[in-house]
């Protein structure tokens, strides 16, 4: 019985179904390795390129921030005040200087 069984099993091992069947699973195997490779590039990809936006962003922050800070300072607000309302600090002066005019 223990020869017969020897027998069968190396009937088995050797039968083309036995080898079809493992080179199947290795196809397989092979497949999800593929795929999660694939899938592994794809997140690294899209990793970097979030990266590359919150790089981006965070230094669009800091521009807005010093402008912000810019904009909110007693000195810009003056200056804007002067430039473009035409106002003045009490304790200044405005001199208006005429262009003469040609008579013809």
């Amino acid at each position: 019985m223990g020869n017969k069984s020897k027998l069968l099993g190396s009937k088995i091992f050797y039968s083309k179904i036995f080898y079809f069947c493992l080179a199947l699973f290795i196809i397989w195997l092979i497949l999800i390795v593929v795929r999660t490779a694939w899938e592994k590039y794809q997140l690294v990809k899209e990793i970097r390129i979030t990266e590359e936006q919150l790089k981006y962003l965070d230094q669009n922050s800091e521009k807005l921030k010093k402008s912000i800070k810019l904009l909110q300072s007693e000195k810009f607000l003056q200056k804007e005040a002067k430039e473009r309302l035409n106002l003045k600090n009490p304790s200044e002066k405005v001199i208006i200087f005429k262009k003469p005019s040609v008579n013809k």
